[in-house]
Order: C-alpha cells, then structure tokens, then sequence
C-alpha cells in the first residue's frame, strides 16, 4: 500500500522495518531493563515472562523486519536511490535504538536476561 505511493523509495517497508527496530529496542529493554538503578533486578523477572519476550523479538519482529523485502526493495530502485533507501533506513533505526534502549541504559542500566 504504502511502496506504491513513492517509486524511489519503498515506504512500507521502511515503516514496518523501523517499527520493529523500535519494538525490539521495547522489548530488550523490558528484558534486560533494570527496575531500578541501584539493584540488579530486572523488570521481567519470571522465566515464562523472559522467554515470552524473547519470542516475540525473534519472531514477530524477525517476521516484520524482513531483511529479504529489505534487499529486494533496495535492488529495485536505482543506484543514487538504493544508497538513500538504505543510509536513511539504517541511521533511523539505529538512533531510535540509541533513544529508546540507550537512554534507559544509561539512566537505569541494563542487567543479564534471567533466559
């Protein structure tokens, strides 16, 4: 729907390939977020609840990031395109983790998944 809009640059899928970058980043920092600065405790602290996170960062965010589309859109598109398809694609998702899970980290700190 939306890679139909714009023919030099797939925006479907780049929506969907940075809303699972930032879901991941959600979810890591559920997994590994401390509670609280001061102590070790994660915020998931049960194994079931450790391992549901775990499933849903590999599997709904591995199926909605696709690195396949991903390469295949990108292959597409001319060479000048592709370049800004693929730098724009990765500097976003890379600083919305730097926001989303670095800023926690930094200001909680992050612990060892107990999965």
């Amino acid at each position: 729907m939306f890679n139909k809009t714009n023919k030099k640059f797939p925006l479907g899928t780049f929506l969907a390939n940075v809303f699972a970058t930032l879901l991941i980043g959600i979810f890591t920092m559920v997994q590994r977020g401390k509670k609280h600065f001061s102590t070790d405790v994660p915020i998931v602290n049960s194994l079931n609840s450790c391992h549901i996170v775990s499933a849903l960062i590999s599997g709904f965010c591995g199926t909605l990031s696709t690195i396949s589309t991903f390469i295949n859109e990108g292959y597409k598109l001319s060479f000048i395109n592709m370049l800004i398809y693929y730098t724009v694609s990765i500097a976003i998702s890379y600083c919305l983790l730097v926001i989303t899970l670095g800023s926690y980290a930094w200001t909680r700190g992050l612990t060892n998944p107990i999965c």
